[in-house]
């Protein structure tokens, strides 16, 4: 069971952290820990900040915090699973209540470092999107992650998802999933129903706004020509060799399944279709080019065939990513003034008038 940090809590939580510590070959007191964790009331107070505990069968098994960092930007603290409890999806579980609490606080990046000698913590991370940033010389061998709190609108079950999942060959490591699970955790939290209609209404109404701001700064970094115009013709895609291709790029590399799934989003798009490419294709485009640049120091490590598929990928996309025009734009704009839904697959009961 998942809850907040007690004062009582302050001998197991300590000892928990040193055992842990020790275990990888730390010392108890690195980076001033017991200094921190001796005062995680005032360290971790405030409504956008939290310090939480997996208990189980009462004894303390994990713990996660969470804090501000920046502006729209938290961080993601003191993530530790016994070495007791480790193989039971503890660190999962603790690091999804930590993320659905930043969304619900309504922080747009998690900023976190993490020693080099976890490689557990490494790999969910890195299979939770973060993004490596840097590697730090310092005591604790740091690597610096980062990762974008992307808006609901852009991600499934608002987008390309059909939810069958029976036949879906990402189900084993779904983050779709578990994204609609932290949705529905974010409004009990705030003792609404998240599947009341109105609920689910103003949830696009917010997203879909956040979605166009990226959508927008996507643009703008990555230099995009907004003047270019659309594609006078249907572009097709060779869908068996994007798919083998964005196989073999996430099972090499976990961190880029919000890449592929955006690949699957366009890859049976009809560009042709102009409103369907202004309110649908351009913008998972333009959020594919985001991705893709955040993937190109992990890319550049990969080995030959990873580096082959990312080819495949860039050369399939390269001609719609440079279409992406401002009448496109302008036509987004027209249909959320209109708040029409953000996509044909949209599983969204109709805005309020």
């Amino acid at each position: 069971m998942i809850r907040a940090y007690r004062a009582s809590d302050r001998d197991a939580v300590l000892a928990l952290v040193r055992d842990v510590l020790v275990e990888h070959g730390f010392e108890a007191n690195v980076g001033g820990v017991e200094r921190d964790l001796a005062d995680v009331a005032s360290g971790y107070r405030g409504k956008r900040a939290g310090f939480w505990v997996d208990e189980i069968d009462g004894v303390i098994a994990g713990t996660v915090a969470v804090r501000p960092k920046e502006g729209a930007t938290c961080e993601l603290k003191r993530l530790y699973v016994a070495k007791t409890a480790r193989g039971r999806g503890v660190g999962r579980a603790l690091y999804a209540h930590a993320e659905a609490f930043a969304r619900a606080a309504g922080y747009e990046r998690i900023w976190l470092d993490s020693s080099r000698r976890f490689a557990s913590a490494r790999r969910l991370y890195e299979g939770n999107g973060f993004v490596l940033r840097e590697e730090l010389d310092n005591d604790w061998c740091d690597n610096v992650y980062e990762k974008i709190l992307t808006p609901l609108a852009l991600n499934p079950p608002y987008n390309w998802c059909d939810r069958r999942c029976e036949r879906c060959p990402l189900t084993p490591t779904c983050a779709l999933q578990k994204r609609e699970l932290q949705r529905a955790w974010v409004h009990a939290a705030r003792g609404e129903d998240p599947t009341d209609p109105d609920v689910l209404s103003a949830d696009f109404e917010e997203d879909l706004a956040r979605a166009e701001r990226l959508v927008m700064e996507a643009a703008r970094e990555e230099g995009l020509d907004l003047d270019a115009p659309s594609p006078p013709e249907v572009a097709l895609l060779d869908r068996e060799r994007l798919r083998r291709a964005t196989r073999t790029i996430v099972g090499a590399l976990p961190s880029a399944m919000p890449f592929v799934q955006k690949c699957a989003r366009v890859i049976g798009a009809d560009t042709a279709d102009a409103e369907l490419w202004a309110f649908d294709v351009a913008p998972n485009l333009l959020v594919i080019e985001r991705l893709r640049a955040e993937l190109a120091p992990e890319i550049e490590r990969a080995d030959e065939n990873v580096r082959a598929a990312i080819a495949v990928v860039d050369r399939m996309f390269a001609p719609l990513l440079a279409a992406v025009s401002s009448d496109a734009r302008r036509r987004i704009e027209a249909l959320v003034a209109t708040k029409a839904a953000p996509s044909p697959f949209s599983v969204l009961p109709s805005s309020k008038p």
